[in-house]
């Protein structure tokens, strides 16, 4: 009985299989709960980009691979920010 409760790598195959169908079948409420679950936060641009964006960054709640690396959000904030620090003194 033990074996049939653990997850297996055919187990989560099946799952992703047949999630869309599941997915579709979530109300509302389910759909949010479900992305709270592993989204913190969501950051939007005010209007859409030139090139088609309107998502600027997303914070995951747990550690995800983009770009060949781990980390915990993905930011698609292509803008070049400097930043600079003077000491002013009298």
């Amino acid at each position: 009985m033990l074996s049939k409760r653990k997850i297996s790598e055919e187990n989560i195959y099946k799952f992703l299989l047949y999630f869309d169908k599941l997915y579709a079948k979530f109300t509302d409420l389910e759909k949010r709960e479900f992305m709270n679950s592993f989204i913190e936060s969501i950051e939007i641009y005010e209007k859409e980009q030139p090139d088609g964006r309107f998502l600027k960054k997303i914070r995951f709640r747990f550690p995800v691979f983009f770009g060949e690396k781990e980390t915990p959000e993905i930011c698609w904030n292509n803008q070049n920010t400097v930043e600079t620090a003077v000491l002013l003194n009298n």
